[in-house]
């Protein structure tokens, strides 16, 4: 099986080659915008309609069985960025992208918070068999706690990077081949990984515990 997330890597190296997308990440780099991704998921979704159905927005339900404090900020749903199926797979089995845009590697925090809340979703409801996040930011000329967590990252995952236009693009996510480990206990079992990193750089979400 190609991998979803190279598909969305070379969706987003195509973007950033063409005339529009370097004339957007150059205004926004001009103007020092961060945050702003709505423009992004659009050039994505139009990019990943060649090889599948995107969405924008989609909800899905959280599992409040898990007395989170951000199921209960979410209203117990949660809205994912983009949402791709590939057109050779079948219908409920999904590519989950969340995407930020932020000044240096800090936005690797927000990162994780969505990882983090894609884990909530409902057991029985979970559709996914990858799930993506995208990280468009500067790199840092002096060493942070989140450098030294990216160069974590590195070494225990394949990551996809690549710099584009004055900025840095990065893409962490888990996937799976078969069907059958297509499970929210997998995804919560790399996602505990991912976590354990972080933590000991002393970065924690307020809202996440490791289990």
């Amino acid at each position: 099986m190609k991998s979803q997330i190279k598909t969305i890597a070379k969706a987003l190296r195509d973007i950033t080659k063409t005339a529009h997308g370097k004339k957007a990440l150059a205004m926004l780099y001009q103007h020092g915008r961060y945050g702003w991704e709505k423009w992004l998921q659009v050039e994505l979704a139009l990019k990943l309609a060649d090889f599948g159905d995107p969405a924008f927005e989609q909800v899905f339900p959280l599992d409040m069985a898990k007395k989170r404090t951000a199921a209960r900020q979410a209203n117990q749903n949660l809205f994912v960025d983009l949402v791709f199926r590939k057109s050779d797979h079948l219908k409920g089995y999904l590519t989950a992208i969340e995407i930020k845009i932020n000044e240096s590697e800090k936005g690797l925090k927000p990162v994780l918070a969505d990882l983090f809340k894609i884990g909530l979703v409902k057991r029985k409801d979970w559709p996914f068999r990858c799930v993506a996040s995208v990280l468009i930011f500067n790199k840092s000329e002096t060493e942070t706690k989140y450098v030294k967590i990216l160069e974590v990252l590195r070494e225990k995952f394949e990551l996809e990077e690549f710099s584009a236009n004055g900025y840095d693009f990065l893409i962490i996510g888990w996937e799976v081949g078969r069907t059958s480990n297509m499970t929210r206990s997998k995804y919560q079992d790399w996602y505990r990984k991912v976590d354990k990193i972080y933590r000991q750089k002393d970065v924690r979400l307020k809202f996440s515990k490791a289990e």
